[in-house]
């Protein structure tokens, strides 16, 4: 044991090279992360700084298995690369036998993916860090055998998308030996900055927007265009009866942890049925990291059909977002929040208020880490208008709203128990209010969740803000 713990510090002192993409994966700094070996029945590894190992006394081959959580839809690693390190003490050979045993295999309900790696000599120790590119031309088989047909795009980007079990080669050769595994990741590509994480859709781009429900998946959706403010947006004439969503191309994925300013975009709906939410029960936002899910549930109502609707979503935690898939499920803590908007495999909007009908969704000025309200005009735009000028909002809250045709306004400053702490009356026209953080005697209000209602005639605006201290 001693000998292997001075051959594993060279494996790590190997592995110190900083990684060029962010990867959604397994380091092992903090548990075996759930993964197992053996064949055919798992065994849970021993933990070790970095790593995971385990004995293996038999002649059979042997393999890693992933956690279910790193499965699920990892479609957005498609182009880009698998990678792990391998390492392996002997007692056989120094290259892989020539067995066709599989080096990877990715299932999924859409076919197989094998990846066999021809006999090389490798050194078993300090180990080997493999990278295999997620694309055609990289050896991948549509199937389970090395006579399979070579894959093609569409079989991998189907197997990716609907990934459920991943099996990594553990050793050399079939004989005894102590295997270990380090850092697997799939790369997310390199976090953009906060200035390119933008879709205002010049014409005629889509800019990679995609479309998905059960009879439009993952689809293309259509550029459109019209008098300003929207020159450029998406939009899809969506028949079918499930609930459409709009998917994020990967500028908004990878870390998407505690942004100032949160995610904000515009979108339109145009039908015949209701104007609210139905049911409340599918999120206005999605942030899926591998299996793991984060979703938004918004304290208000979509305005009239057919005209456009300004959003901005807070990312961070005790912002209405809930750790599962309904909104009956837990509030996620800090950690737990940072654990999956940190590596984003999926980002979802939800585009339509009502589903089962045939409607026209639209979305337009999508933005990461600012809120610009630039291209919703409120006198172009619905009766009343509200938002703020930055979600989480520290200290005070910066309101900006607009009354059209409605009369005097109210606008009202709720706690999470419905108390009133602080209101604007006989408000007209467009302006700026600011919340100073306290209520009507002048107490500073907690650090927490709080409603911002305008009200004007028959309309009502409602958003909610964490303040914070």
């Amino acid at each position: 044991m001693r000998r292997l713990l001075t051959l594993l510090t060279s494996v790590l002192m190997s592995l110190a090279s900083p990684a060029s993409a962010l990867q959604f994966g397994s380091t092992f700094d903090a548990g075996n992360d759930g993964w197992r070996y053996g064949a055919p029945a798992p065994h849970i590894p021993q933990q070790g700084p970095g790593y995971v190992f385990g004995p293996d006394p038999d002649t059979g081959e042997t393999y890693w298995f992933a956690p279910s959580w790193l499965l699920c839809d990892l479609s957005v690693s498609y182009g880009l690369n698998l990678s792990f390190t391998l390492a392996d003490e002997p007692g056989g050979g120094a290259s892989f036998d020539p067995t066709n045993y599989p080096f990877v295999t990715l299932s999924s309900s859409m076919g197989t993916l094998t990846c066999f790696q021809s006999p090389v000599a490798v050194p078993r120790l300090p180990g080997v860090t493999f990278s295999i590119p997620l694309a055609p031309g990289s050896g991948w088989r549509f199937g389970s055998e090395p006579a399979s047909p070579l894959a093609t795009e569409q079989q991998i980007r189907d197997v990716l998308s609907t990934l459920s079990g991943m099996a990594l080669r553990a050793e050399w050769w079939n004989g005894p030996e102590t295997m270990m595994l380090f850092d697997v990741g799939f790369d997310l590509g390199p976090d953009p900055l906060l200035g390119e994480r933008v879709s205002r859709f010049p014409p005629p781009h889509n800019e990679g927007w995609l479309v998905h429900s059960c009879q439009t998946t993952s689809v293309a959706p259509a550029f459109g265009s019209e008098a300003s403010p929207h020159e450029g947006f998406i939009f899809l004439a969506d028949q079918d009866s499930c609930q459409a969503l709009w998917r994020a191309p990967r500028k908004f994925l990878g870390n998407i942890s505690n942004i100032p300013g949160g995610l904000s975009f515009d979108l339109r709906d145009a039908h015949g049925g209701s104007t609210s939410f139905d049911g409340n029960g599918i999120p206005l936002v999605s942030i899926h990291s591998g299996c793991q899910r984060l979703v938004y549930f918004p304290n208000m109502l979509p305005p009239e059909l057919g005209v456009w609707r300004h959003f901005n979503v807070p990312l961070m935690s005790e912002a209405g977002w809930h750790l599962g898939q309904s909104i009956a499920d837990p509030i996620p803590t800090q950690a737990e929040f940072e654990a999956i908007a940190r590596f984003t495999t999926k980002l979802e909007i939800r585009a339509e208020f009502y589903s089962g009908l045939a409607d026209t969704v639209a979305l337009d000025n999508v933005l990461m880490g600012q809120d610009d309200v630039s291209g919703l005009p409120p006198d172009l735009e619905t009766p009343v208008w509200l938002t703020v000028e930055s979600n989480p909002s520290r200290g005070s809250v910066g309101v900006m709203f607009s009354v059209r045709n409605s009369g005097p306004a109210t606008i009202e400053v709720f706690d999470l128990a419905g108390r009133r702490l602080s209101a604007w009356l006989n408000v007209r026209g467009s302006g700026r209010r600011v919340w100073s953080g306290s209520d009507e005697a002048g107490r500073p209000a907690p650090a927490g969740v709080y409603f911002i209602r305008l009200s004007a005639g028959d309309h009502t605006e409602t958003l909610r803000v964490l303040l914070l201290h």
